[in-house]
């Protein structure tokens, strides 16, 4: 038995850019699909105390932040709330940040500069327990 669709989808938002987690809050926010922004965090362990506090249905998490960087959260997040699924969104194209986003539990992987549309397919499919793409593309 899948998710309700009518629920909406608990999000965490971990980036050190404001100005970019408050502007993918207002746009997911805003989308057809029903999505709740239940937590922001400015660095990976915000993150994970968030991530403890809200238990978000995905949380999107920024490769490189300051202090505990998203690979680390995504590991922590994984071990201590499995029901949080975990999306990488980052600028980093690098190979080794996927096999290492990958290898901490991440259930996909998006560069920033994909459209929002497939930002919110992405997030609907970890929430509905698929996972989407591991690929720097």
């Amino acid at each position: 038995m899948g998710r309700d669709r009518r629920t909406p989808i608990r999000l965490l938002i971990a980036d050190d850019e404001s100005h970019f987690r408050s502007g993918l809050r207002v746009i997911l926010e805003q989308s057809p699909v029903p999505i709740t922004v239940v937590a922001e965090a400015t660095n990976g362990d915000e993150a994970i105390e968030q991530a403890r506090l809200k238990l978000p249905d995905v949380a999107l998490l920024d490769v490189r932040m300051p202090g505990t960087d998203g690979i680390r959260a995504a590991r922590a997040i994984t071990a201590a709330v499995p029901g949080t699924r975990i999306l990488m969104l980052t600028v980093s194209d690098n190979p080794e940040d996927l096999v290492l986003a990958a290898n901490a539990g991440a259930a996909g992987y998006l560069l920033k500069e994909r459209s929002i549309e497939e930002v919110v397919d992405a997030v609907l499919s970890l929430a509905d327990g698929q996972s989407w793409p591991l690929a720097a593309g």
